[in-house]
């Protein structure tokens, strides 16, 4: 769906069962006023592992949205684990991961485990509506194998959903293919399969769950798409003031962490944290620019912390830099200047993510 066609849309989440998994107040807070936005009525909300996978396991969800890095490593299994143990159809719900950043040596896992959609906050609500509008009318398979359940990752592989514009000049109606090689009839891929063979190649099983959100969406009265922007453009705007104070709050928690002594990586640890949680914050309050510096934040933490000598210099310069930008009314000049400085710190010290190591 490109976004000059998003407006036009008729959507409406009016009858469409929510979960909505995040450890951060804020960040449920800003994503939940999104969806209300956009007509939903039914949101269960959840803000510990325990009691995401309670509700996951009770009952049935048209849409999962979970930030799993703001669980720490215990949220990173909580698709793979929904997908292999809860039973279907309650395991094939459409998933949209939404995170502020990822750790290095999780970027793995977070890819793998089975979600339909990994997005970067900041988040807007016109990329949140595209990405609902793509999930209601995508067609692509669920695989179930040894390594991997869930949507087939193959996204070259696959026809675009009707209604979206794609990249390419033809979309061809490719037939799914396992990963030893063989591939449907073409006209068959939307039957049910499974293979095994005996080169070494697990069983796989590829099908078409139902659709659950294009169902919901289909029963609920039209609304269109701009329309439902609008709404949730004003219910973020109700929270800016909220949202402000809670950047300022995370800004103070960072400046009193320990920038020495024994609790020096545990600072980096938690500064880590608290820049995560920020990120999200500046586009509701209108300091998008505190977004790019706490991105770059976490980029440089994440690197430091794989370092044997801990350099804390790094992360206080992006402190400071995120109070003046917070604090004064900078120029565009001198912020840009800023920015570009503390990009060139995020190029020294962050993780390499070609090379798996410091630059």
């Amino acid at each position: 769906m490109s976004a000059s066609s998003t407006p036009r849309a008729l959507f409406n989440l009016q009858k469409t069962n929510i979960l909505l998994a995040d450890a951060d107040a804020m960040g449920q807070g800003i994503i939940g006023q999104m969806l209300m936005g956009f007509g939903a009525r039914n949101i269960v909300r959840c803000s510990d592992v325990t009691e995401t996978r309670r509700q996951l396991a009770a009952q049935s969800f048209d849409l999962v949205i979970m930030d799993p890095s703001s669980f720490g490593a215990e949220g990173y299994d909580i698709i793979p684990w929904m997908r292999r143990e809860v039973p279907p159809p309650r395991a094939h719900v459409s998933v949209i991961v939404v995170t502020g950043h990822t750790e290095h040596a999780r970027v793995g896992k977070l890819r793998d485990n089975g979600a339909n959609f990994i997005v970067s906050k900041p988040l807007s609500a016109v990329v949140l509506l595209e990405r609902l509008l793509w999930l209601s009318r995508e067609n692509r398979p669920f695989i179930e194998a040894q390594s991997y359940a869930g949507p087939d990752r193959r996204w070259r592989d696959q026809p675009l959903p009707v209604g979206v514009e794609g990249r390419r000049q033809k979309d061809r109606d490719l037939a799914v293919q396992h990963r030893c090689g063989r591939r449907h009839e073409p006209g068959r891929h939307r039957h049910d399969h499974e293979y095994a063979d005996g080169r070494g190649c697990p069983a796989m099983k590829v099908f078409y769950p139902k659709n659950a959100l294009r169902a919901a969406l289909a029963s609920s009265e039209p609304l269109l798409a701009n329309k439902a922007l609008g709404r949730a453009e004003t219910g973020l705007a109700g929270i800016k003031s909220e949202c402000l104070a809670h950047l300022d709050k995370l800004l103070m928690e960072l400046d009193r962490l320990p920038a020495s002594g024994d609790d020096k990586r545990l600072g980096i640890r938690n500064a880590y944290d608290l820049a995560r949680r920020m990120i999200g914050l500046g586009a509701v309050t209108g300091y998008p620019q505190i977004d790019q510096a706490a991105r770059s934040m976490c980029d440089v933490a994440d690197g430091v912390l794989n370092r044997a000598v801990i350099d804390w210099a790094p992360i206080r310069a992006h402190i400071d830099a995120r109070k003046l930008m917070r604090h004064y009314d900078l120029p565009p000049v001198a912020t840009g200047h800023m920015l570009a400085s503390l990009d060139t710190l995020r190029v020294k010290f962050a993780l390499s993510a070609e090379a798996g190591g410091p630059v």
